[in-house]
């Protein structure tokens, strides 16, 4: 006679009680949350943890926020492998316990600082997940021989650490404040050329040796044998006109001529607000500077020249050539 084992049924709970579903129920729920912090930015993570973070480690509220959003997606990985495809219960309980003190952080700190909604839901959700994950119950009445499914507790925690610590590594690479940032070459702007065309060092000097004599060649010439005024100018400049009007206004004695200064190119230009009108210099030769270069003068600048040597210099700042004698 031929004896049959008796074997004991596998006694499985209902399928509201099954670790699995429940699990799977925290896992898409820290997803979203997840999702709802990458998308909301700042204002979407729990402000405790983002101060937190500020106060131990001095992190922005932006770097902050991509922490914790990772660390969500961290969270629903391991839940998943864990909790969905191993059935563990330990790691899914813990997360909902974690995530009850967290929503309960934000609770308080709602109740001074205002937005109770969402931190209520949170905590809502969070201490249901919890009851419902604790009231699971795994397969039981399987007899000694059958071969136990999952991970031991040592391999569940290790494997959990390096779950973990691939996705802070993903997260870090684009949080890590200490990491050289590159920054895309900006594109050259015109190089400006500046030109200093104070005339005060070359008093006692010939025309040619200054910088009048560099910018406006000819002119070197042309004063020799008798007096000459130079006057340096700029149409928007009022106490240009304001000379003008006081001394060039009738025929002078002197040789005169009007130089007006350029815009420098690649430099933008500011409106003053003054006038734009011509100068009004009677029997005045008008000149003017090349183009391009930023030219450094003190506006209205005169220089005398007396045959061809510059006897006196003055601009805005000192000098009265045209009260001299």
């Amino acid at each position: 006679m031929t004896v049959v084992p008796q074997t004991s049924a596998i006694e499985r709970p209902p399928l509201s009680r099954h670790p699995r579903l429940a699990a799977a129920c925290v896992a898409s729920a820290l997803g979203l949350c997840a999702w709802l912090q990458f998308r909301s930015g700042p204002d979407g993570v729990p402000a405790p943890l983002v101060e937190l973070l500020e106060a131990l480690f001095g992190y922005s509220p932006e770097l902050a926020t991509r922490l914790i959003a990772s660390s969500s997606v961290a969270g629903a990985l391991i839940i998943f492998v864990y909790g969905v495809l191993l059935a563990n219960r330990l790691i899914p309980i813990v997360a909902c316990a974690l995530g009850a003190f967290v929503s309960l952080a934000c609770v308080s700190r709602a109740l001074s600082a205002g937005g109770l909604g969402f931190p209520v839901i949170a905590l809502a959700t969070s201490f249901v997940l919890l009851w419902w994950m604790m009231r699971t119950r795994v397969p039981s009445g399987a007899n000694a021989s059958t071969p136990r499914r999952g991970l031991s507790p040592a391999w569940t925690a290790l494997g959990a650490i390096a779950i973990a610590t691939s996705t802070g590594a993903v997260a870090g690479r684009a949080t890590d404040p200490n990491r050289p940032v590159e920054i895309a070459p900006k594109p050259a702007g015109p190089k400006v050329v500046n030109v200093d065309f104070d005339m005060h060092p070359f008093v006692g000097r010939r025309v040619e040796e200054t910088p009048i004599g560099a910018s406006l060649p000819g002119l070197a010439e042309r004063t020799r044998g008798q007096t000459t005024f130079v006057v340096f100018y700029m149409p928007n400049c009022h106490a240009c006109h304001s000379l003008f009007d006081q001394f060039f206004s009738s025929p002078r004695v002197e040789q005169v001529f009007t130089v007006e200064i350029p815009p420098a190119e690649g430099i933008p230009q500011v409106d003053t607000g003054e006038e734009h009108e011509p100068i009004v210099c009677v029997g005045c030769e008008p000149l003017l500077l090349p183009t391009g270069p930023n030219y450094l003068v003190a506006s209205p600048m005169v220089v005398k020249i007396e045959d061809g040597v510059v006897t006196c210099v003055s601009d805005r700042f000192k000098g009265e050539c045209l009260l001299a004698p």
